[in-house]
This record gives structure tokens, sequence and C-alpha cells, in this order.
């Protein structure tokens, strides 16, 4: 369910200028264009489970995450969900269907309660219209997050179960939860579908990093109790 459309929000120019800037590439954007991306976007909010798009939506435009978390998935023909990501505040997504302009090939879901950066293709094919060297500019977002899927296959390949789902862990835990340990929101099922096995195999893993002291298992979440016990067990091949 879509909670709201519109420029102001509450949220300031300069607080979601401040989100933004959290990413390398955004950070690293001539200032003319950081400033029109940031007054000519519009703030959307979402409620948990929402749907952002879906595969075969037109691509209407890009987002940045400014509050809340957003998963990326797909459904495998023989029904199997599959996680591409966890997008956290200043990471944007929805941006390859926008410069193919070819239909979604993923779904894009509020993972909780979320407020996003809406681009409308219309801007953006207005910004490279009056600068074609912005395309070169979005096009190495496109590049930054081919490197990433293409080392994440490279682990898929390589890495022993038990070092994925420590990474993967790792990348959903919410670094600026003010509680003890890293929260994350990711199910077992969630987790299963973003390693790309069973809910079984999570869960004898899970059991044995509790045992370790190295998770704790709750409801609907799961806290990383020891970010650096965990990110170590990243690097055993």
């Amino acid at each position: 369910m879509l909670l709201s459309d519109n420029r102001d929000g509450r949220m300031t120019r300069a607080e979601i200028r401040a989100v933004l800037l959290r990413d390398t590439w955004f950070a690293s954007l001539p200032p003319a264009l950081i400033d029109t991306i940031v007054e000519r976007s519009i703030r959307r909010e979402f409620c948990a489970g929402a749907p952002i798009y879906m595969s075969g939506d037109p691509p209407t435009g890009q987002f940045a995450v400014l509050e809340g978390s957003v998963k990326l998935t797909s459904t495998t023909l023989s029904g199997k969900q599959v996680i591409y990501g966890l997008f956290r505040p200043g990471s944007w997504f929805g941006h390859l269907s926008v410069l193919d302009e070819k239909p979604r090939f993923q779904d894009a879901v509020a993972a909780e309660r979320t407020q996003l950066l809406f681009l409308p293709k219309a801007v953006f094919d207005a910004l490279v219209d009056a600068d074609p060297r912005y395309a070169l500019d979005f096009a190495r977002l496109v590049c930054q997050h081919i490197r990433v899927a293409m080392e994440m296959l490279a682990e898929a390949l390589t890495a022993p179960l038990p070092a994925r789902v420590a990474q993967a862990l790792l990348e959903a835990a919410d670094a600026t939860d003010p509680g003890r340990g890293l929260a994350t929101r990711m199910t077992q099922d969630g987790l299963a579908a973003m390693v790309g096995v069973t809910r079984q195999s999570i869960n004898r893993i899970l059991k044995a990093y509790k045992a370790q002291g190295l998770v704790d298992v709750r409801y609907g979440r799961i806290i990383v109790s020891d970010p650096q016990s965990l990110a170590a067990l990243t690097r055993v091949h």
C-alpha cells in the first residue's frame, strides 16, 4: 500500500541530501545533478509488504531509499522465490529498466515501513537530453551493481554455505539500530531465499550460530550479536 506521494513530506531537502550522500555513487555526481535530483524527485511512503513495482511493469522511474528497506525478488519457474538484495537508506534501485527502457524484471517490495525518493523517468529523460554526459553518470551506477552481482555469483559458486549465510546476515543487518546487536527483519524463509537454499538448511546453521553466541533468533527477525566474529566466518573458504 502506497501511503503518500508528494514532494514535501516530513524530511527536509537537506535531510534527504544527507541520506543520499551516504552512497559513494551519488556523492560523486556533479553538484548541479545532485541539486536537480533532490529538487525534482518525489517522496513516497510504503507500508511493510507493499509492492513498489512488480516484474513486467513499465519503467516509470528509479528510486532511492530514505528510510526503511526494500527487497528485490523474483520467482523461478518452479515457484521458488529468490531475493537479490536488501536495499537500505542511501541505496538506489530500479535504474536498469529506466536506462534500457524494458519492463521490470524483478519485484521490489517494502520490507518494512519505508520512505523512498522517486525520480520519474520523464525527469531523468529531460536531464539526459539537457546534458548527455549525465547518462554516463547513471551508467556508472549500473556498472557498480553489476560488479556487486558478479562478486555475489563468485561467492555463491565457491564459498561454503555457512560463510554465505554469515555474509547475507551482515548485509541485511541494520548498523544504525540503537539496540544491542545489529537487527535484521529478515525471517528464516527470507534468508533462505536470499542465499538460495532450503529453510531447513538455514535453521541448522542459525542454531549453530546461536549456540556460539553469534546471533539471536526471534520472531520475524534475526539479531547479529557478534558481527566481528560473524564477519570472520565470511573469510573462511
